[in-house]
């Protein structure tokens, strides 16, 4: 699943999509339990299958770096989009954590955001 970066459009916010679902909502679990709510793992349906979106793995990134995933007939993969909403509310707010400091996302995505930031000043 992605996102437009809000201030960048050309830059987009990738966040991985898990199959394993029971191992992530025992590491949803465990954080509600120690605090209350867990901004970094969310679930949704991708194909009608249950799936877990990790936006502790989000990553930035731009279309040359991406493809668009397609199903059997041709048609775009999507989240379904009862769920899209939350995901993308978690992951905004989780992205301006790390912007002041506090950093719930694995990748270093500072560095990465920065340096696609200055590709695309380049124009290259």
């Amino acid at each position: 699943m992605a996102f437009d970066d809000p201030e960048i459009p050309q830059i987009r916010w990738v966040i991985p999509i898990s199959s394993k679902v029971e191992k992530y909502r025992e590491l949803y679990d465990a954080s509600m339990s120690k605090r209350g709510r867990c901004d970094t793992i969310r679930f949704g349906k991708v194909f009608g299958r249950d799936c877990a979106l990790l936006i502790q793995n989000m990553c930035p990134a731009t279309d040359s770096y991406m493809a668009l995933y397609k199903d059997k007939k041709g048609n775009p993969v999507t989240v379904d989009v009862r769920h899209v909403n939350d995901i993308v509310g978690c992951a905004r707010f989780v992205l301006n954590m790390a912007k002041h400091g506090m950093n719930p996302v694995f990748p270093d995505v500072s560095k990465i955001y920065e340096g696609l930031k200055k590709k695309l000043d380049e124009g290259t």
